[in-house]
């Protein structure tokens, strides 16, 4: 049989220990608990426990069809099922043992009894074909002496495991090792640093997990494309959506970056024709064109389920996509995010507004009011959450990086700025502002960064346009201060501008006590 990264490593499966075993077949069941109209079940996880063996169950849908399957996990070498004394071993205790019904474990009684299947799993062996058939006659045989004349048993060895698992990249890649790499499966994705905070749910946020998951799901929609503005939680609350959901989380594949997807072998690998992989693709900072490749690439394949995340705005239609918009944190929600860190302080609800909806900003205020009240605005060490507002994941490298954040710091010294007209004027001065400090900035280059701004939602307005959040705005306006402020003429500065502007830029100077420049040009 033809080698994917999809194949499992037979060795891997067999050294696993009895732990990982239990946890790698969990998720098998899970994934296959759709294909094969699986219902109820249940994985111990008491792997030493004196039940009997039974280490996982699943019932098949009811009806005249309905059955249930029991499986005892064996791992290693050691237990050879094909052979008599290992047999009597398992199942009544002592590889001399006469097989007794009283000696059964009643996890193994209990299936019997109401004709459900008993399926060995050996992974610490390939079975060939007469030791499969030796290891099913053994089992049979015992349970007859026990008085179950007609028992129902199966023998799976590692290699009918790995079978299995092939069908499900996100088990496969687990297994590998590749789960922490650049496609991350359930357990790794949930350990990111930003995955971590606890969520805070409002009506709006428990309908977005509800519709995520329908959608993932059910048949009619392949491709669920979420939108929302930066740093609102869109990324959390889909793994929340998905972690919820045991059959989802198994089948979960999480890619931070589109272009990563579209260049990997995972890509190439799903697209192939004669295979049927089964999963769930989250696709983060995935932005119209790759989307739209991705999507098309991908289109039609009911086995492979898509999850785009971008800041939108997204104005397409499929009949096969449906467009999740993503509602921001209310008020309350925020303040319950701080609250996490600083109890019940009074001076909680004055920092809401400088989040403005977004959990990644109140989780990173909270934790500076907290650890570091001398400077509220301090970027987390695990995530550099202000550059990723302005640059996003797919980071902007190199010079235009580096015009983007001048820019965007130009604007910051303004409460808000005319960008159309009538008031065009005014967004002209801080062009020429920035082009002070980088003459590479043009008048079309500044306007190709408002709109990019503008469409992350990072700038809103209509013909005047304000920095969201508040906190980002702060941040940046104290950048421009420590940057280019030892320099500034705040006189002459001011002259300059506009006189619609010049309110705009003295709202900003009350947040003077948090920069030594600033407060030195005032008293100049």
């Amino acid at each position: 049989m033809e080698t994917t990264i999809f194949s499992p490593s037979l060795d891997r499966l067999g050294k696993l220990r009895i732990q990982e075993a239990t946890e790698v077949f969990g998720r098998l069941l899970w994934c296959e608990a759709a294909r094969l109209g699986l219902v109820n079940i249940v994985v111990s996880g008491e792997v030493n426990s004196s039940d009997g063996g039974i280490d996982a169950r699943a019932d098949r849908v009811g009806g005249k069809d309905g059955h249930s399957f029991h499986y005892q996990i064996k791992t290693g070498t050691a237990f050879k099922p094909w052979q008599p004394a290992a047999v009597a071993q398992e199942l009544f205790g002592l590889s001399g043992a006469k097989p007794s019904k009283t000696k059964l474990g009643p996890a193994v009684r209990r299936c019997l009894e109401i004709g459900g299947t008993y399926v060995m799993v050996s992974l610490g062996h390939d079975l060939l074909a007469e030791n499969h058939s030796q290891a099913v006659e053994l089992l049979r045989s015992a349970f007859k002496k026990c008085g179950y004349k007609d028992a129902l048993v199966e023998v799976w060895g590692v290699r009918q495991i790995a079978n299995m698992m092939e069908r499900y990249p996100s088990l496969c890649l687990d297994l590998g090792g590749l789960g922490d790499a650049r496609f991350q499966a359930i357990g790794s994705w949930a350990k990111n640093g930003d995955m971590t905070p606890r969520v805070s749910l409002g009506a709006s946020q428990t309908e977005f997990i509800r519709r995520i998951q329908e959608i993932l799901i059910g048949s009619e929609i392949q491709h669920a494309r979420v939108i929302g503005e930066a740093g609102i939680g869109k990324t959390r609350l889909t793994l929340e959506a998905i972690q919820q959901h045991s059959v989802l989380a198994a089948k979960a594949i999480y890619v931070p970056q589109a272009e990563y997807f579209q260049n990997s072998r995972l890509f190439f690998e799903l697209l192939k024709d004669d295979r049927e992989y089964s999963a769930i693709l989250v696709i983060d900072e995935c932005d119209d064109d790759d989307r739209a490749s991705i999507f098309s690439a991908l289109r039609g394949r009911p086995r492979l389920k898509l999850v785009t995340i971008d800041h939108g705005p997204e104005f397409t239609t499929d009949a096969l996509m449906e467009v999740v918009r993503f509602p921001p944190l209310e008020g309350a929600q925020i303040e319950e995010i701080l609250r996490e860190y600083i109890g019940k302080s009074a001076h909680a609800h004055n920092w809401v507004s400088w989040c403005e909806g977004s959990a990644r900003v109140a989780h990173a205020v909270g934790d500076n009011l907290k650890r570091n009240p001398q400077d509220i605005l301090k970027s987390p060490a695990t995530v550099p959450i202000w550059n990723r507002f302005v640059l996003g994941y797919k980071k902007i490298k190199g010079d235009p990086a580096g015009r983007l954040m001048t820019i965007v710091r130009h604007i910051a010294l303004f409460r808000k700025f005319g960008a159309r007209r009538p008031v065009e004027k005014e967004g002209r001065f801080v062009a020429t502002l920035a082009a002070r400090v980088d003459p590479n900035i043009t008048a079309g280059r500044f306007d190709e960064a408002v709109t990019q701004l503008v469409d992350r939602r990072i700038l809103q307005g209509s013909h005047t346009l304000r920095l969201v959040p508040k906190a980002l705005h702060v941040h940046l306006w104290k950048q421009w201060w420590d940057i280019h402020g030892a320099n500034a003429n705040l006189s002459t500065l001011m002259d300059e501008m506009p006189e619609t502007l010049r309110r705009w830029f003295l709202d900003m100077l009350v947040y003077s006590n948090g920069s030594a420049s600033a407060q030195a040009a005032i008293q100049c």
